[in-house]
């Protein structure tokens, strides 16, 4: 977990948390009382009707840290880790790239909750294709465009590993 929260971090826990607690599987009551909140202190926070704190962010962040943990350890799709990696981070991303990948993930998340998605990681690289505006006679990407997205994924998720591990020594 991140000693200093900063504002982006804030903004995109705050802008997220309907897809985070998706796609850990958690519905309104179950997630908030993991946190010590009611369901509609959740439902609040997701609408934007209560301002998510810092205290909040510490709370939803060690528990996403603790489903995600818990995913890896059962062998399960780590889609927790790029969804942290991607909105988590203390990196910058361009504004636009930020809304087209929130926007991938609102699609996926809503597929998880609905339970219509049996492989989480073939469903996001669907999405992420479809993503791209093809118009007549573009080439469509090709199973090296895949591959490299397993790569990008593998590399961001051993990343991820090695932060968790790192916080947890």
């Amino acid at each position: 977990m991140p000693s200093k929260i900063t504002t982006t971090q804030l903004r995109n826990m705050k802008e997220n948390l309907s897809m985070f607690r998706k796609i850990t599987g958690f519905s309104p009551e179950e997630f908030g009382e993991l946190i010590g909140l009611t369901r509609q202190s959740i439902t609040n926070l997701e609408t934007g009707k209560t301002p998510l704190t810092p205290l909040h962010f510490r709370a939803i962040h060690q528990l996403i840290n603790e489903v995600y943990i818990e995913k890896v350890m059962s062998g399960d799709s780590p889609i927790i880790a790029i969804a942290m990696m991607l909105f988590l981070t203390d990196d910058e991303m361009e504004e636009e790239d930020y809304k087209e990948y929130k926007r991938i993930f609102a699609q996926l998340a809503t597929l998880i909750n609905d339970g219509v998605v049996d492989d989480p990681i073939a469903t996001l690289k669907g999405l992420i294709l479809s993503s791209f505006q093809l118009s007549a006679g573009d080439v469509v990407p090709d199973d090296r465009l895949l591959e490299n997205l397993n790569e990008i994924i593998s590399e961001a998720f051993k990343d991820m590993s090695d932060k968790i591990e790192k916080a947890f020594q």
